[in-house]
C-alpha cells in the first residue's frame, strides 16, 4: 500500500468486478466504515473503468473506506487510489 497513511488494514474487504453489475454501489454502501474495496473491473475499457472507479472513489471517501486499485502503482497514484492490489 502507498499514498495515505493507514494505521491498520481493514478486516473486511470487497473485491469488485463486472459480475457485480448493479449491485456494486449498494454493496459498497452496505460496508461498515473502515472496510476496504479492491476495484478490479479488468474487462472494461480504460475510459469506462476510470469513470466507474471515480464513482466508487467518491462513495468510498464518503463512507470512509480504503480503496485499492488492481493494477500498477503508477496507475493507482494517478487515479488517486489509497493503494494498489496485485503486481505493482
Amino acid at each position: 500500500m502507498h499514498s495515505r497513511h493507514i494505521s491498520s488494514l481493514p478486516r473486511l474487504w470487497l473485491m469488485t468486478d463486472e459480475r457485480m453489475g448493479d449491485a456494486l454501489l449498494p454493496s459498497i454502501e452496505a460496508l461498515p466504515k473502515g472496510s476496504g474495496v479492491i476495484f478490479r473491473h479488468y474487462s472494461l475499457g480504460v475510459t469506462e473503468r476510470r469513470t466507474l472507479f471515480d464513482q466508487v472513489r467518491r462513495l468510498a471517501r464518503k463512507r470512509r473506506l480504503i480503496l485499492l486499485l488492481a493494477g500498477s502503482a503508477k496507475l493507482a497514484r494517478a487515479w488517486k487510489a489509497d493503494g494498489t492490489h496485485g503486481r505493482g
